[in-house]
């Protein structure tokens, strides 16, 4: 017996009179970790009253609990077919929308990405805009670290966590920062009377990120329902002031499968659902980027300058872990010289950037083999790895 029909027999049985039937519930998962929970919130609370549901909403840590591993991704299925029917606030790369495999995402509902910060009155609009040698705020591991390859004109400063980048900025530490924006937002409302900021959009790689819904196969009406809620949103204006001021200005983009990976699109014409699945490689065969000899030899140097943080075995200390399906995986979207760049300029942690180019190679080598790439008779050079657009996807079993 469903939870509706037994509050139903219990209203008849408390009143002789006619009672209205009981609405079904509209069960969400919204992380309250997220610097937007606040806005998933009231996306759900709209899409309940439009759709005359009760809202029932379950509140799950997607930070991990504060470690830097992270949420892993099969708990995103274990909310989605046991907690709730819908996973609210997940970012997807505009330019790679791909649902987890054995998930569908709804439409877009927002859009959120990586901004430029600077103090207010600031005029630089991009990254190289700034004279060299800038001292530019970025927060460790996160997608900007990558630019900075791209840009020699400015420097990185690494931080620990988003808040220590802002509070890096306030203090002058440095003229600029790269922030996830509803973070910045989350300071800004925390601080009412703290500094005020020029915020920029960024148009580098991965930077934009479309905010949808997960759901399984059974949580597919209700998704329907949803997205029609929020058509209606958005055709009265609601859903701008609904999602301001914590997604970025103007609609999301219209979702797409462009590069990379292979997938697998249906659209269904009447409810406008995206159900996006992962595709199993029709070619089994891996490339072969690196030798045994190298990667040998960055085993030697990831003991003698990875482990403490990141484990013997890769597996994550304090630092995370740096293979399988969590690191390596189809939401990360990671290409090799995505990893590489985040690799030889953040890392060792103590002493980013300190190694030779040869050691880094050498270290990626060892990340490749961990996480079953095989060895060849080529070796990966240094600016091959910062080159290298081959999917970085784990193998292993």
């Amino acid at each position: 017996m469903t939870h509706s029909v037994m509050r139903s027999l219990l209203a008849a049985a408390l009143c002789a009179a006619a009672v209205p039937a009981v609405a079904s519930d509209l069960r969400v998962c919204i992380d309250k970790t997220s610097d937007s929970a606040m806005m998933d919130r009231r996306i759900a609370q709209s899409v309940a009253r439009i759709s005359g549901n009760h809202l029932v909403v379950h509140e799950f840590k997607g930070d991990g609990g504060g470690d830097d591993e992270g949420f892993p991704l099969k708990n995103f299925m274990r909310l989605a077919a046991k907690s709730c029917d819908l996973v609210l606030g997940f970012p997807m790369d505009a330019t790679r929308p791909d649902a987890l495999a054995g998930l569908s995402a709804t439409p877009a509902y927002a859009h959120m990405g990586f901004v430029l910060v600077e103090p207010r009155g600031m005029t630089e609009r991009d990254l190289a805009d700034f004279p060299k040698g800038t001292d530019v705020g970025v927060t460790y591991l996160t997608t900007p670290n990558l630019y900075f390859a791209a840009h020699p004109n400015v420097i990185a400063n690494v931080f620990d966590t988003e808040r220590q980048t802002i509070a890096s900025l306030v203090t002058h530490q440095v003229r600029a920062a790269l922030l996830w924006r509803p973070t910045l937002v989350h300071y800004e409302i925390t601080h009412p009377g703290g500094e005020k900021f020029t915020v920029r959009e960024l148009t580098e790689p991965h930077a934009r990120y479309d905010i949808v819904a997960l759901y399984a196969a059974r949580g597919q009406g209700t998704a329907a329902e949803f997205d029609r809620a929020i058509g209606q949103l958005a055709r009265d204006g609601r859903l701008t002031k609904l999602v301001a001021p914590f997604a970025l200005p103007g609609p999301a983009m219209a979702a797409g499968i462009t590069g990379g990976q292979r997938h697998a699109e249906r659209v269904n014409q009447t409810d406008r659902i995206i159900v996006v699945a992962a595709e199993g490689d029709t070619d089994q065969t891996l490339p072969a980027l690196y030798t045994a000899a190298q990667a040998q030899a960055g085993h030697d140097a990831f003991e003698s300058n990875c482990s403490m943080c990141h484990g013997k075995d890769l597996t994550g200390i304090a630092g995370p872990a740096l293979k399988g399906k969590n690191f390596a995986s189809v939401k990360a979207h990671f290409h090799v010289s995505d990893v590489f760049r985040i690799v030889s300029t953040n890392m060792p942690a103590t002493q980013p950037g300190t190694l030779s180019h040869q050691e880094y190679t050498e270290i990626m080598a060892f990340l490749l083999q961990q996480n079953g790439y095989p060895a060849g008779n080529a070796p990966l050079t240094y600016e091959g790895a910062l080159k290298s657009m081959t999917p970085l996807l784990y193998h292993g079993s």
